[in-house]
């Protein structure tokens, strides 16, 4: 099954406490906030301050996050493998 967790927030998953956060990190765009009208009319492909400070507000418990999921790959990935494989 595949499901979309939405923009960001928090699941219990199996017992382990994932966040999670949609979109690109784009420097031009963290601090511009998009009108609210237009982010709930069409997806927009980044993130921006306002989503990562709602997730940091969510967790108002503090609780550990066991696994955080975005869909950006962390710098440098590429080079953690061979072009062999």
């Amino acid at each position: 099954n595949l499901t979309y967790l939405g923009r960001c927030g928090f699941r219990d998953i199996c017992g382990l406490n994932v966040g999670y956060i949609s979109g690109m990190h784009v420097p031009m765009y963290y601090r511009n906030r998009t009108p609210a009208k237009i982010r709930k009319e069409e997806y927009q492909p980044h993130f921006e301050e306002e989503d990562v400070m709602a997730l940091i507000k969510e967790n108002k418990n503090n609780k550990a996050v066991d696994l955080l999921l975005t869909s950006q790959w962390g710098g440098g990935y590429y080079k953690l493998y061979s072009p062999t494989q």
